[in-house]
């Protein structure tokens, strides 16, 4: 019998071995499922960040474009300044000429006048 016994022993030595070993596989099997599905919650993220990543690039170019025309715009407005200022200082200075024009003529009419009032005066006098 106690060979028997021996063998039983032995035998439930390997049974408990087998249910520890099967324990110890359905665990690593449970935690493999765990890191599954992480690792799916991982690349669902990952996917949402690249989307998210993507949106913000395109509305980086959206704006660089809109910066882009409105520097253009700016560009150009600063360009019909400049040409108008330069209109500006032309006229100004066509209207100078044309003053400091005028005030000599005024002044060859007043002393044109001045002459004529004077042999004018001289006439009567000689008279």
């Amino acid at each position: 019998t106690t060979k028997i016994e021996q063998q039983q022993s032995m035998l439930q030595s390997k049974e408990d071995e087998m249910q520890t070993l099967t324990n110890d596989l359905n665990h690593q099997r449970e935690k493999t499922e765990q890191a599954k599905d992480k690792i799916t919650a991982y690349e669902s993220q990952v996917a949402q960040l690249i989307d998210e990543v993507s949106k913000i690039e395109n509305i980086i170019t959206s704006v660089e474009q809109t910066s882009s025309l409105h520097e253009k715009s700016a560009q150009e407005n600063e360009l019909e300044l400049i040409r108008q200022i330069e209109e500006w200082k032309e006229e100004k200075k066509m209207y100078k000429e044309e003053r400091n024009s005028l005030r000599k003529l005024t002044l060859l009419g007043v002393k044109r006048v001045g002459r004529g009032v004077r042999s004018l005066v001289s006439r009567v006098r000689r008279k």
